[in-house]
């Protein structure tokens, strides 16, 4: 084993000293992971020469704690000693890096890189006292025009900005904390009613989570409670900032950072795992607290899908699991039984959405048999707990629930819907007088209709239901039965051999969609119109009809600018259909002919879903300006419709027209290679 791994080393030497890190970086760790724990002189040898390499790659945290870990095997080593000092010193932290230079040169008193380090660090020191005393001098001077109310709102702000350049720095942030600063900002959000003013101090606060150190300045003024409720209000771009705070404070804590593509630390994760812990049980509170404003909880359950998820660039593997064992998607699914006309807490119409994708991205965490086990009967257990006491809020809560499920983590929840005490609920409210009743249950039967091959049942007994309650007197009824209709119209997607006729019609129910778009003043009722129009529209027929309607086209332009997070998924997927956007697979024609012998159904192609009719939408589309209901939609947290706008043949035409604030709008996550194609 040693022969292995000392020809892993002197194959990462050889890279390093040729000066390709990455792969010196990556045999020194084959290196790591091949030598025995015993071994303590090569494990801090290995150990020096990763800290080197994360010095070349600037990744002075890493550096940092590898030095560290070589001490651990070889205290007072001199070399761990002028890296690890080399390392603190550029995340200036230069009196511990001066004691490291102090220690090393103790050992090799003649080693002139650590005399030279030892002399700079003592020279920066000096240099920062000094400043550090005049510094004080104007920090004083901020502190009073900051929090005095006499003063203008537009020099307070200033004073702000400049205390946020000085904590950015570790004895700044430390001094802005001795002398009360923190406390004093901390008041000011409590009391402030200035948006721009919180702004402001929100961004001071960013600051300081920005490092290890200046966090802990934080922490010991503002706990984890304190910071993660700031998430309460109701100004969306106090909410928009709050949500900035505690994702950096995630990251700090996590070493880790989605933007960057930087994965978290296992190391410094269980240095600061308390830390960590306390947030998530602060987010988990919100959850379920009916003070915390709906906008808060959405924020909650935002930061909640991106940081969980290890494939996703969160935590490390096991804390998603953790989350659901301890109750947090209990929580989460009580969330999910809510709805603005009954709610168990505030919720917001795009709550259900931001839930579905939280609980996908979880569910998608459970990497085994046994941890999706564990995710569906803590599920299992949640709903039949909630059957115990049947009320008739109690059966609005479950198909809420569910309706949420169909919209998240599909295969989940079809094993429930296809229950036959489900599927009987969901008769019975559909059947009920209350009007609230068959808006809840229509919705869930609406998802279910969706999936052809997956709930049979419910196609053959949904759809007379739908038919039922699409004569309701109440409007939003009618219109999400409509959609369930347009669901099933559109089953047999582009395959012109399965279109229904008659009052299924897609051209009958794409005009009573356009009726609700044009006629209606609703923004709920046109958003559920544009979804039923966004299934309608697979067909060729509808296409060419839809763009030849000019009116209904700058109708959808105009509502993606209006109603923005709302109508992402109907009005993207209606431009996606007409432009030809979508996946598509492309059957071989050995596989076609087979069928035929076989007297299977083979799919007929509209000819209308040519490459010329394609290309002529879309200049119609591009004329009317639909890439500026692109950019309206851009700004979504689903990776799906996201995805939309990323798209080879839909970025072309985008580009086209100068609009490249639609592109940028989704380069900075999962899409930055087909866009990087494109540019």
């Amino acid at each position: 084993m040693i022969e292995e791994v000392n020809s892993l080393k002197a194959e990462g030497n050889l890279h390093y000293e040729s000066g390709n890190w990455e792969k010196a970086k990556e045999y020194y760790n084959k290196a790591l992971k091949a030598c025995p724990s015993e071994d303590k002189v090569t494990l801090a040898a290995l150990l020096k020469n990763m800290a080197a390499v994360s010095l070349k790659l600037e990744d002075y945290i890493s550096a940092e704690n590898q030095a560290s870990q070589a001490l651990e095997c070889a205290p007072n080593d001199p070399k761990a000693l002028y890296r690890r000092s080399t390392a603190r010193s550029c995340l200036n932290k230069y009196s511990e890096a001066l004691a490291d230079a102090k220690r090393a040169l103790h050992y090799e008193p003649n080693n002139k890189a650590i005399v030279k380090q030892f002399q700079d660090l003592n020279i920066i020191i000096q240099k920062n006292a000094e400043k550090l005393s005049s510094t004080e001098a104007k920090l004083q001077d901020m502190l009073k025009i900051c929090f005095s109310v006499e003063t203008n709102v537009e020099n307070r702000i200033q004073a702000l900005h400049n205390i946020m350049v000085l904590v950015g720095f570790n004895d700044g942030a430390r001094l802005f904390t001795e002398c009360g600063g923190l406390a004093r900002l901390m008041k000011l959000i409590d009391d402030e009613s200035n948006t721009d003013l919180l702004l402001a101090a929100f961004r001071v606060l960013t600051e300081l989570a920005t490092s290890e150190e200046r966090l802990g300045f934080l922490l010991k003024v503002a706990d984890s409670k304190t910071i993660v409720y700031l998430l309460n209000c109701s100004d969306d771009r106090c909410c928009q900032a709050a949500v900035v705070l505690v994702q950096r404070c995630f990251n700090t804590l996590a070493a880790m950072d989605f933007q960057k593509q930087k994965l978290p630390d296992e190391i410094v994760v269980e240095r600061n795992k308390v830390k960590i812990v306390g947030f998530l049980f602060e987010l988990k509170r919100i959850l379920v607290d009916p003070t915390v404003s709906a906008m808060g909880r959405d924020c909650a359950i935002q930061l909640l899908s991106k940081i969980l998820p290890h494939r996703v660039g969160g935590l490390p593997k096991g804390w998603s699991l953790e989350f659901v064992q301890n109750d947090g998607l209990d929580r989460l699914m009580t969330v999910g039984c809510s709805i603005p006309e009954r709610a168990l807490v505030p919720v917001t119409y795009e709550t259900r959405d931001y839930l579905a994708l939280c609980l996908t991205n979880i569910y998608d965490d459970m990497l085994s048999d046994k941890n999706r086990s564990i995710y569906t009967d803590r599920m299992e257990k949640f709903i039949q707990t909630k059957r115990e006491k049947i009320t008739d809020g109690v059966k609005i809560e479950i198909c809420s629930l569910f309706t949420t499920l169909l919209g998240g983590p599909v295969d989940i929840a079809f094993q429930f819907v296809a229950k036959p005490e489900f599927t009987q609920l969901l008769l019975e409210m559909a059947a009920s007088d209350n009007q609230l009743n068959q808006s809840v249950a229509v919705e869930a039967i609406m998802h279910t209709v969706s999936k052809r091959d997956r709930c049979s049942v419910f196609l053959a007994q949904g759809k007379s239901v739908l038919k039922k309650l699409f004569n309701s007197s109440n409007d939003v009824v009618r219109v999400k039965a409509l959609v369930g209709l347009c669901k099933i119209s559109s089953s047999g997607g582009n395959d012109i051999s399965m279109r229904p006729t008659g009052e299924l019609s897609m051209l009958r129910l794409a005009n009573i969609c356009k009726k609700y778009l044009l006629e209606n003043k609703s923004i709920d009722i046109c958003r559920w119109a544009a979804e039923g129009l966004a299934y309608l529209t697979l067909d060729a027929d509808v296409k060419e009809w839809l763009v030849s309607d000019v009116n209904l086209i700058r109708r959808l332009v105009a509502f993606a600018k209006q109603a923005g997070q709302l109508c992402v998924f109907g009005v993207s997927t209606i431009l996606v259909n007409l432009t030809n956007t979508y996946d598509k697979k492309e059957p071989e024609p050995e596989l076609i002919e087979l069928a035929k012998f076989a007297k299977h159904h083979v799919p007929v192609a509209n000819p209308k879903d040519s490459d010329e009719y394609v290309k002529n939408r879309i200049e119609l589309l591009v004329n009317e300006g639909a890439v500026s209901a692109c950019v309206a939609l851009s700004n979504t947290e689903s990776e799906r419709c996201r995805e939309f706008l990323a798209r080879y043949s839909s970025t072309s035409v985008i580009l086209k027209v100068g609009s490249m604030e639609a592109l940028l709008g989704v380069h900075g996550e999962i899409f930055r290679c087909p866009l990087l194609h494109v540019i």
